[in-house]
């Protein structure tokens, strides 16, 4: 399960939402990837919007755009 690896990573008070949102992104890069990710770090540093705008540069796969 993703949660028993994600919460220990994350050092601030998020919700529920944002809870299943980083599962969902750890889930899909892999737990190891979001544990050395700006998104984690930018996370922890209350910086939710920096945070938020990482989230949107994870759409490549093998260098090319995905559709998801």
């Amino acid at each position: 399960m993703v949660k028993r690896h994600v919460d220990p990573l994350v050092k601030v008070n998020i919700n529920i939402l944002t809870q299943a949102a980083l599962y969902s992104f750890a889930y899909n890069v892999g737990v190891g990837n979001f544990a050395k990710s700006i998104l984690l770090k930018n996370l922890n540093a209350n910086d939710g919007k920096g945070a938020c705008d990482e989230m949107k540069r994870w759409v490549y796969v093998d260098g090319k755009s995905g559709k998801g």
